[in-house]
């Protein structure tokens, strides 16, 4: 969206540096390999040349052919470059050790072999020239800022890139790499990759890996599971990517900690990724011209849930989380550019710090006076000293922390009644990637359906964390999976222990119909939570949005078209709602049972407006007979 430093805080230093790169010496290590091929050649000869334009190697040598015995190592040395001759071992280290091929060809050894007596030639170039000829993406920036910037006490941290995201490569490095994950996940076994795609649908069958091509966009009807895998791919990419950069700063950054800036777009599958981040932050911006809001102004605020949803997915992550950017007032970039209402700013910044956050950045300090974001309002106007009406409201913002600061009461316990309701909410972004692709109804929106569910539990003025399937979900009265897709023996056993044990866990529909490969198990279809829901589907249907159905609970009708499936309940299951006004009036679509000492609902339909779900969590999970505290929820 924006294009900024790489550095969190390097605002002032950033022009410093580049001011002392025009005036530092030149690293003087250039050189250029000339080769000619057999073709390009009079005679078919293989020749090679290289220009050294450095001080580093002077001397040639040529190393006969030689044969070595069984396990024999050589050493891989470090400082070759900088020897005065064959004989020079003064400044060699060595590195690491490797098996010894058991015959070597001569070859003619200059700085490494260059070229060997089959006139196989291999070579290298090294530039340190113009600015215009340099790399400013390359890894070898960031070490370089790293040992720059890494013991300057004016810096406390980094901010890797800006805003990644999880992109969709298709060059042929792309494609090649894509077949080394393929190649590492199924174990180099074709036919272990063939059963997990089921390549026997539509002649797909592989017999190499090699003969693995990207998904193709243009292609109609893809290989839905050769897809998972490649998103898969893409988001390991990206995680790889940051955890790499983390590593290089680490060398040589002291007291001084890394983080990046995610946009909350969790389908993404990226965030929370790269474990060698200290912690996680977000950008956020409320105000850009789409009316998500309440009400008529609601396009000055924005909707609410956009910082609680972020707020309650990074928090689980690290425990540590914050906001990078928070906008101060009007951007650039939305359809619209309205100013906030009079006091939004302010109400953003105590959403995030209501939520958890440990820390709030605005972007920008001061309006730029030119580029692309020059009307990007900042704390600061254009003359660097005028605050701004958003720059007022961070100003009462702090004063206000630092008098809440005051009667900060650190062990301090909380209402038991709020910590009845505390509720996670299972997430894995491939249960979007895999219903996206095959949403059998247009009308469908995995994230629409999981918003149902977290609206409700807001308005409950309930805790939520969005957490994975690694979290210890005992902690948590109340687990809800909301169209989890992809499951497995092991996930449902965990279910099943959790909700034994007195855990409340809301399933809804969609829920553990594929593996984790997205194959339909060869069984009757939701049979893996069969022993969990004690539920049977008789079938699925889909109604035209124009034409919805009713389902009625409690004599309380509500409308649905988006999926809705027909059960065939335990004996030991309590039918909540039922389907009406079809040929299956009657059947049943949401179902309760006891099991242990908690209890399992499964909610086998998706309302229009989330009044269902919302009756459903508000009779059943919050048990809200408490006169005032169904007033408060009123």
């Amino acid at each position: 969206m924006k294009i900024r430093s790489i550095l969190f805080i390097l605002g002032v230093t950033f022009s410093q540096f580049s001011l002392a790169q025009q005036t530092l010496p030149r690293d003087p290590d250039c050189c250029t390999s000339i080769m000619v091929g057999k073709l390009a050649s009079t005679d078919g000869s293989v020749m090679t040349s290289h220009t050294c334009d450095s001080w580093y190697r002077t001397w040639v040598n040529v190393v006969p052919a030689a044969d070595f015995a069984n396990d024999t190592v050589m050493n891989i040395y470090d400082g070759r470059m900088h020897t005065e001759s064959v004989n020079d071992q003064t400044k060699l280290t060595v590195k690491r050790q490797i098996p010894q091929a058991k015959h070597t060809y001569a070859f003619l050894d200059t700085a490494y072999p260059c070229l060997n007596e089959k006139q196989l030639a291999m070579g290298e170039t090294t530039i340190s020239g113009r600015d215009t000829l340099r790399n400013p993406k390359g890894m070898f920036m960031i070490e370089e800022l790293a040992r720059h910037y890494g013991n300057d006490s004016r810096i406390i941290g980094w901010q890797l890139d800006n805003e990644p995201a999880v992109q969709f490569d298709y060059n042929q490095a792309a494609e090649e790499a894509f077949r080394e994950f393929l190649k590492e996940k199924y174990h180099h076994n074709i036919q272990e990759l063939n059963a997990a795609w089921g390549t026997a649908f539509w002649s797909e069958v592989y017999s190499q890996f090699e003969e693995i091509t990207l998904p193709k966009t243009a292609q109609m009807f893809m290989n839905h599971h050769q897809i998972l895998d490649y998103r898969r791919f893409a988001a390991a990419q990206t995680n790889d990517f940051l955890n790499e950069q983390c590593l290089l700063i680490r060398k040589y950054a002291k007291n001084q900690w890394i983080t990046t800036n995610y946009i909350p777009n969790y389908d993404e599958g990226h965030i929370g990724g790269s474990p060698a981040l200290d912690f996680q932050s977000y950008t956020r911006y409320m105000v850009y011209g789409d009316n998500e809001g309440i009400g008529r102004r609601g396009y000055r605020v924005g909707n609410p849930l956009r910082i609680a949803w972020a707020n309650d997915f990074f928090r689980p992550i690290q425990g540590t989380y914050g906001v990078m950017e928070l906008q101060p007032g009007q951007v650039n970039w939305g359809s619209i550019n309205p100013q906030p209402l009079p006091g939004a700013v302010r109400l953003w910044m105590w959403s995030v710090f209501a939520g958890g956050s440990d820390f709030i950045c605005t972007y920008r300090y001061r309006q730029p006076l030119y580029g692309t974001e020059q009307y990007h309002y900042g704390i600061v106007g254009t003359d660097g000293v005028t605050v701004t009406p958003g720059g007022r409201e961070y100003e009462t913002f702090i004063k206000e922390i630092r008098e809440l600061r005051k009667h900060y009461a650190p062990r301090e316990t909380k209402p038991a009644d709020y910590l009845a309701r505390r509720t996670a909410i299972l997430f894995n972004h491939e249960n979007s990637w895999s219903i996206e692709r095959q949403k059998q109804n247009r009308t469908w929106d995995t994230f629409a359906h999981i918003e149902k569910y977290y609206r409700t539990l807001k308005s409950f003025g309930a805790p939520v964390d969005f957490v994975s399937e690694q979290k210890e979900l005992t902690e948590y009265p109340v687990v809800i999976a909301p169209a989890y897709q992809l499951a497995d023996k092991e996930l449902v056993n965990k279910w099943i222990a959790y909700v034994k044990n007195g855990g409340n866990l809301v399933l809804t529909c969609r829920t553990a119909q594929k593996d984790r490969y997205g194959r339909l198990p060869e069984a009757p279809f939701g049979s893996m939570i069969t022993p969990l829901t004690g539920n049977e589907m008789n079938f699925y249907d889909l109604l035209l949005p124009e034409d919805p159905g009713t389902v009625v609970m409690n004599g309380k009708q509500y409308e649905w078209n988006t999926w809705g499936e027909i059960l065939i309940p335990a004996s030991d299951s309590q039918v909540w709602a039922t389907y009406a006004n079809e040929f299956y009036e009657g059947g049943p679509a949401v179902t309760f049972r006891k099991l242990g000492k908690g209890t399992v609902t499964y909610v086998g339909v998706d309302s229009h407006n989330g009044a269902l779900e919302k009756d459903i969590l508000k009779i059943d999970m919050y048990h809200l007979e408490n006169q005032m505290l169904t007033e408060y929820i009123r």
